[in-house]
This record gives C-alpha cells, structure tokens and sequence, in this order.
C-alpha cells in the first residue's frame, strides 16, 4: 500500500474507533425495577455520562474509580446533595443504593475540584 493510502485508512479507523467509544461511554438506559448501573471515575471523567433509568425501585450505582486520587459520587438535585457514597481511595470500587423520584439529577464528584475537572453527568428517573 502506498503512504498515499495508509494515512486516509488510518484516519477514517481513528474516526470508527472514536464513535464507537463515544456511542458506548454516553448513554445507559435501564428499564427494570431494582436496576443496577456501572460508573467510573477517574480524575476528569465521570463515564457513563448520561443514565436514565426507569423509576419504580431502588437504584444502585456501583462506582469504580480507576484515577488515581480519591472521589466519591454524589447524587444532586437543585443544588443539594440527596445521596453521597464514601469516599472511593484509588482501584477500588463502592455502591450506592437510591430510591429517587422522577426527576433529572446531577451526578458528581464532590471532594475538592472535581466537579470543575470535569467529573460529572447525568441521571433521568423518568416516570
């Protein structure tokens, strides 16, 4: 293959590759009562980014924080923190159970910055 061609396939791999990622760490929907959803943590990234899930049932969110610092995940709702795990040291993994209203919640970090870094998203209990 000439170089003339490599560098186009390799760029339009890249793009695939970037997609896909993105299609996957954006989205979770759960629909089942009692639904459990994966998160990870780490110093600037709170993945997946957006949950929905359907109300009815306890929530549990299971937190991995593959950083290197400490976190934790708070659950906020106009401002204020409605449910809060541990702290979360380097490697290891925590959950937390919620029942919650139907309603958009912010998920966050909220020890130090992290917020500001970047590690936040999105929960949707929806009806």
């Amino acid at each position: 293959m000439t170089r003339a061609l490599v560098r186009p396939l390799l760029l339009v791999a890249l793009a695939a590759v970037l997609a896909a990622v993105a299609g996957c760490a954006r989205q979770v929907h759960r629909s089942a009562h009692n639904a459990v959803v994966d998160v990870t943590i780490d110093e600037y990234s709170l993945t997946p980014t957006d949950i929905t899930v359907a109300h009815g049932g306890r929530l549990t969110i299971r937190v991995h924080n593959k950083g290197v610092l400490a976190h934790n995940l708070a659950v906020m709702r106009a401002r204020l923190i409605v449910a809060r795990s541990a702290t979360i040291d380097h490697g290891a993994s925590t959950a937390l159970t919620v029942d919650l209203k139907p309603a958009r919640y912010r998920l966050i970090s909220s020890l130090s910055d992290d917020d500001v870094l970047g590690i936040a998203g999105g929960l949707r209990v929806r009806r």
